[in-house]
C-alpha cells in the first residue's frame, strides 16, 4: 500500500500507525529481513528511511535512515511483543542538509531520534523530476523468498503535515 501523494523534502510530517506481528510469525533467516514501512524517494535506490524486521528474528524492529553517504544507521531498535498491537509515531522531515529529522516513538515513549541529512541527490534517481519528494509505503517489502511466510497487521494509519 503506497500513500499516493508525493510529500515534500524540508517539511515536517507525522506518520502514525498501529502494527502487530502475529505470535506464530517465523524467525527470518539471515539475509531475509523485510520492511513493513518504507519512506521511498526514487528508483532504483533503496528506501531513505523505514522500519524493518531484523535479520534472524521474528519480532525485533529497526528504524533506519539512509543518506547519500551512509549505510542506513539504526535510529532505534525495539522488541515487539508477539501478537500485541503497538503504536508507532514518526516525526520526520527528510532533507539533504542538516535540517533533516527522524524521531521514533513506540507505545507513547520516544525510543530514537536522528538529526541530519537523509535522502539522495536527484542526480542518482532514474526520474530526477520526481526526486525532490517522497512517499510512504506500508506493507511487506522483502527479497524474493517464496518459501517464507510474512504477515503484518496495520491499523489506524495517519500521514499528515505537522
Amino acid at each position: 500500500l503506497a500513500y499516493t501523494p508525493m510529500l515534500r523534502f524540508g517539511q515536517e510530517y507525522l506518520i502514525s500507525y498501529r502494527i502487530r506481528i502475529p505470535r506464530w510469525a517465523p524467525t527470518h533467516k539471515r539475509g531475509q529481513m523485510f520492511y513493513p514501512l518504507q519512506i521511498w524517494q526514487c528508483s532504483p535506490l533503496s528506501p531513505i528511511a523505514g522500519m524493518r524486521v531484523v535479520q534472524g528474528t521474528s519480532h525485533e524492529a529497526d528504524w533506519i535512515v539512509r543518506s547519500q553517504n551512509s549505510r542506513a544507521p539504526v535510529i532505534a531498535q525495539q522488541k515487539l511483543t508477539p501478537g500485541r498491537w503497538h503504536r508507532v509515531d514518526l516525526t520526520l522531515r527528510p532533507a539533504l542538509d542538516k535540517s533533516g529529522l527522524f524521531q521514533v516513538s513506540l507505545d507513547g515513549k520516544q525510543v530514537g531520534s536522528y538529526s541530519g541529512p537523509y535522502g539522495s541527490d536527484k542526480s542518482r534517481c532514474r526520474s530526477p523530476r520526481n526526486s525532490e519528494s517522497w512517499r510512504v509505503k506500508f506493507g511487506i517489502y522483502k527479497s524474493n523468498n517464496p518459501a517464507q511466510r510474512y504477515v503484518v497487521d496495520f491499523d489506524d494509519l495517519v500521514v499528515k503535515r505537522k
